[in-house]
């Protein structure tokens, strides 16, 4: 089941995506924000906005109020005071009513502001239709301010930033009360009841829709903005903890000191990706010197026999078991675990800090570990024991390889502390003469083994042995054995887990969100007045964002951020589109029912060249709603891209297209002045001056035309496409133009019509109506622009932030592909969680252990040897095809890899298994391994893509000592390594154990094969037993029989060496050879003990 959550790099709010989606956008961002449970977050905005808007809409009221008043008592004489009481008595009143609304805290905040909402509605009503009605119907005035009290109830009252506040029943009470009167006012004039009543039913339905359209575009950006900035704290929490992940991921590699040097590595790494440069020649080596440790090496006795008898369930439930408290008790004893090798564990204390008492730790810890060895032993009941050595002296540390790291050490005293291992006794711990010395004669000790004795290793560094038995009576400290935590819960609750952290993540992002949205900037200054910045205050996000933009216009400070702020796509341009269509219907009509113009044709065509665009503007969406696929057919094709690229090219094709549309529509507005006759307009009006009749307006009605204007002006606001530059010039030429046409062109006509006030002339009357309400709605557009820019900038904020948390995530990949094979690290890090064991089993796959040769331990052997991993390394890159070779460790100076661990090698889960995996609460994705040998003949391509890889080893090698590579090291060339490489293929068991540092490992008696195979080669040979050869001659490829070879386990067996010519090409088979290889197989048949496995 899919998470309703976003991922880290799912961009909710992504225009392109919005655009795809088939339901209404609006509606799908209201799904989105209740899926995410952000509904109350984008209402508790809406009421900081709704605290803003309002101390907007008092001050544009009052300053309306003010003018309004200055204006009757500047143009006309002898004012009756009573025509000024509604206004000043607005100006008193509203201040009063909406004080209630200012605070968003109280108990009965819906009911307050509904009631003041209404209130506030109506008294502006009243207002507005007291002069006409205080004179009984005996003068005919129109109503001043019937648009702005439409506005306000759509885009300033509280009713319109509250859940459930229904705005539009008010407005549609509204309405019908405009209409009333203006039933009541036109009675006695019966020649233009029925056009003029009809033209203002549909001017203040238009008002409705699209003050409607104005509320659902703020709702929409709202909605986008509380998406956005849920994203961003989303972000910056998946950061911290992407950040936190990475250092402990970096702290699984290598110890805390040296993690930000890999750090560094990873970044230049990514940069380096990013602008694809070459790697250098010669690569950074991470090693450090440490004079003063010492060295624990253990090895688990019957080891091999436990991995080829156990199941992998039960194999890697055991490992993970000893190790994860090996790991508790490394700790606990102030130790550091270096590495695991199958059967060995190596950890050294003294690192990365010094440590006095760093002999005392080991030897504590080796008591420890054979303690807890014996624990399990008994509750597995296993034949199993542990041998440990200890020796004291001076490592190097570091970090070798290029694509899968590997944190090591290196020294003479490293092999010497794998001597005393390999020659201790089980149960017991054997350390140095050095090592004896520091431990202050608290531990019970006698001679060591004969075997150390003769060792001609331990002999020259004058090493003398001990086994230590454990602590002397007078010394002893509480034992540490196996935590009874670890069984009857979960075998891998200790395990490094990431799944409580990311449930968290939502449950942070919602918490943190109610205190964001207290600060998302809403205009509380920005739109009114410039607060002055207090020395020692942090300033608000208002503030901040203040500091980017320009007073007037609201353009951003900086260009480029203007120009891509223009860019951004408008995702609601269609339905802006299908606004401005119904707008010019209504203006066409409103224009028939007064008067059947000359043009009705132009007319219609320009309807239909709207109508035209709005279906090219949503075909996109028209066509989502009733297919699934994407168009095939040329045409379909051509439509949906044009659809798309009015809707994303805002500032190329959306803008000029959004200019063209309002002019289009102005055209149609003003028709019946284009092509008005004015003489005879004119004449006939002074007739019917002299009959002293009504006059007929046989052009146009000049409070029809006004209103057609109006309706113009309201399509500025409905494309978002245009900035608010563009908008206010727009709107200034269209008013320019109609000024004009009311006090110069047809000013004989419009001086004739009604006014709002007794005695105001009516060219001032309609000169008012239209300057109130463009102010009204400059400001609102101005703040709604501030609003649209906040979105824009937390945007900006959101993707530098998504850039961050991309590169740490990259890191993850990096760090976790260089601990993990690809298919479990991608395992791992898609399921977040390790709170079960993983394990695998694989039919067949090729096994390759490549040994290094001639070698010295020093720092300048070090520095070669990581050449050689990091070379190998990047060849790995070449083989990450269908067959990917997987490196899977470096054993001092052996590579380890395997080629086939694919899901396509997985053997079936058998339902017995699959009930006690269960049980045991751990994730199988394999089963037993089969006790009957594999046939090869339909999975020769593991083999074969192995033996090239193994080939090209060579080459390297090669090249390494043709073209001199090291000269920098100055080495003599007889040091420079060549290799041994075995090679078997067969089932095996995988699997990740471990405590804090997860380690991938393989095992089986193909990996034994494959190991013994190395170990008996020939140096710049690859030796692999007779299945293999088989698989080879069977695809062409020669291989030499060598002879009869002890390996140990095992016993004799045949071997056989890859036939390579000096230019290390593969050998084909003839018709000599076939022969030659027909008679080996038939003398070494009844030597042969079976498969490599």
């Amino acid at each position: 089941m899919n998470s309703p959550w976003p991922s880290f790099n799912e961009d909710v709010g992504d225009s392109r995506s919005l655009g795809n989606v088939r339901a209404l956008e609006w509606k799908h961002l209201k799904e989105r924000c209740r899926t995410l449970q952000m509904e109350s977050c984008v209402w508790h905005y809406m009421r900081r906005w709704a605290t803003t808007t309002l101390a907007h809409f008092i001050m544009v009221i009052e300053f309306l109020m003010f003018a309004h008043i200055t204006l009757l008592l500047s143009l006309v004489k002898n004012v009756y005071f009573y025509e000024l009481v509604p206004y000043l008595l607005v100006m008193t009143l509203m201040p009063l009513v909406m004080m209630v609304c200012l605070k968003d805290s109280h108990r009965h905040y819906f009911a307050c502001n509904m009631i003041a909402s209404w209130m506030m509605a109506f008294l502006l009503t009243i207002m507005d239709n007291f002069v006409s009605i205080s004179h009984g119907g005996n003068v005919a005035l129109m109503p001043s301010y019937d648009h702005i009290v439409l506005a306000a109830v759509y885009l300033y009252l509280p009713v319109a930033f509250m859940d459930r506040g229904r705005p539009y029943i008010l407005g549609l009470a509204v309405s019908v009360v405009y209409f009333c009167c203006s039933c009541w006012r036109l009675t006695d004039n019966k020649a233009q009841f029925f056009p003029t009543l009809v033209c203002y039913a549909l001017y203040l339905f238009y008002q409705n829709l699209v003050m409607a359209f104005f509320f659902t575009l703020r709702v929409f950006g709202v909605r986008r903005l509380i998406l956005n900035r849920h994203q961003l704290v989303y972000e910056n929490i998946v950061l911290k903890m992407v950040l936190k992940n990475e250092k402990a991921l970096l702290e699984s590699i290598l110890p805390a000191k040296g993690d930000q040097t890999l750090q560094v590595d990873i970044c230049t790494r990514i940069e380096d990706e990013r602008q694809d440069k070459k790697i250098p020649k010669l690569r950074k080596l991470f090693v450090e010197p440490h004079p003063a440790v010492s060295i624990l090496v253990a090895d688990m006795v019957n080891y091999t026999n436990l991995t080829n008898t156990l199941d992998a369930r039960s194999l890697v439930e055991i490992l993970h078991e000893l190790f994860v408290n090996y790991d508790r008790a490394t700790k606990r004893n102030d130790a550091q675990r270096i590495k695991l090798l199958g059967n060995s564990y190596i950890c050294v204390s003294g690192i990365p800090m010094y440590n006095t008492d760093h002999a005392c730790c080991c030897v504590d810890l080796a008591l420890d570990m054979i303690s807890i060895t014996q624990q399990v032993r008994e509750q597995w009941m296993l034949n199993i024991d542990l041998r440990v050595g200890v020796h004291s002296g001076e490592v190097f540390a570091g970090v070798i390889g290029h694509i899968k790291w590997q944190y090591d050490i290196w020294s003479k005293d490293v092999d010497i502390t794998n001597r005393l291992e390999m020659w201790g006794e089980p149960d017991m711990v054997h350390i140095s003469n050095h090592t004896l010395s520091l431990l202050n004669d608290e531990y019970l000790y006698e001679e060591g083994t004969d075997s150390a004795r003769n060792d001609p290793v331990l002999q020259k560094a004058e090493i003398s042995t001990y086994l230590v038995s454990g602590r002397h009576p007078d010394f002893m400290e509480p034992c540490f054995g196996l935590d009874s935590n670890i069984r009857g819960v979960s075998l891998a609750s200790y395990r490094t887990s990431f799944s409580h952290i990311y449930e968290e993540v939502p449950k942070k992002t919602k918490k943190n969100m109610e205190n964001e949205v207290k600060h998302i900037p809403v205009g509380q200054r920005i739109n009114i007045w410039r607060a002055p910045k207090r020395d020692g205050v942090e300033p608000n996000e208002d503030q901040l964002f203040d500091a980017h933009i320009s007073y007037g216009l609201m353009n951003f400070h900086s260009a480029s951020m203007e120009c891509a702020y223009m860019k951004m796509p408008d995702l609601l341009m269609k339905y802006s589109l299908v606004i401005a269509l119904f707008a010019a219907v209504v203006v066409f009509a409103m224009n028939i029912t007064v008067s059947v113009s000359s043009m009705f044709k132009e007319l219609f065509a320009m309807l239909l060249v709207l109508v035209l665009i709005c279906l090219i503007g949503g075909y996109k969406k028209l066509w989502m709603q009733f297919h699934v696929l994407q168009p095939s057919f040329c045409l379909n094709r051509w439509l949906v891209w044009m659809s798309e690229l009015i809707e994303q090219q805002s500032l190329y094709v959306g803008m000029p297209l959004s200019i063209f549309v309002i002019i289009l529509v102005f055209v149609i507005a003003t028709t019946g002045v284009l092509v008005c006759n004015r003489a005879e307009f004119e004449f006939e009006l002074i007739e019917s001056d002299v009959a002293d009749e009504e006059p007929q307006m046989m052009c146009f009605l000049p409070w029809v035309l006004t209103h057609s204007v109006i309706i113009v002006l309201s399509l500025l606001f409905a494309f978002d496409a245009l900035s608010l530059s563009f908008k206010t010039g727009i709107g200034l030429f269209i008013l320019s133009c109609h000024l004009f046409i009311i006090h110069a062109h047809y000013g004989f006509a419009f001086e004739r019509s009604d006014t709002i006030n007794m005695n105001l002339k009516a060219e001032y009357a309609h000169s008012w109506y239209l300057l109130a309400y463009f102010t009204v709605l400059s400001v609102k557009q101005r703040h709604s622009t501030y609003i649209n820019k906040a979105i824009f900038f937390t945007r900006d904020r959101y993707e530098k932030t998504r850039k961050q948390t991309e590169d740490s995530t990259k890191s993850i990949q990096i760090i976790m592909l260089n601990m993990l094979p690809s298919h479990v690290a991608d395992n791992f890090l898609e399921r977040r969680r390790n709170d079960q064991l993983f394990y695998e089993n694989f039919k067949n796959v090729a096994v390759m252990f490549a040994s290094i040769e001639n070698y010295q331990a020093d720092r300048a052997g070090i520095r070669m040897l990581h050449e050689f991993i990091c070379y190998f390394d990047e060849l790995l890159v070449n083989f990450g095809r269908k067959y990917k070779i997987e490196k899977i460790k470096v054993m001092d100076w052996t590579y380890m890899a395997a080629c086939g661990l694919e899901a396509a090698n997985y053997i079936p889960v058998r339902k017995e298994e699959s009930e006690l995996s269960t049980r045991s609460n751990s994730a199988s994705v394999g089963s037993n391994e089969s006790s009957e040998p594999v046939s090869l003949v339909d999975d020769d391509e593991v083999v074969l893509v192995m033996t090239d890889f193994a080939v090209h080893l060579l080459r390297i090698m090669n090249n390494i000592q043709v073209e001199d590579i090291f000269y920098e090291l100055d080495l003599p060339k007889s040091s420079r390594g060549c290799l041994k490489i075995g090679i078997a293929p067969g089932p095996v068991k995988a699997g990740v154990v471990g405590h804090s540092k997860p380690h991938y490992d393989i095992w089986g008696s193909t990996v034994n094969m494959a190991y013994r195979l190395t170990s008996t080669g020939q140096q710049g040979a690859i030796q692999v037993g007779k299945s293999t050869a088989q698989v080879l001659r069977r695809n062409n490829i020669r291989c030499s029989y060598r002879g009869q070879s002890w390996l140990k386990g095992m016993g004799t067996y045949p071997t056989y060496l890859v036939d390579l010519d000096e230019t290390l090409e593969f050998q084909y088979n003839d018709e000599t050879s076939s022969e030659q290889d027909s008679e080996e197989d038939e003398r070494t048949l009844g030597g042969s003990t079976g498969s490599d496995c």
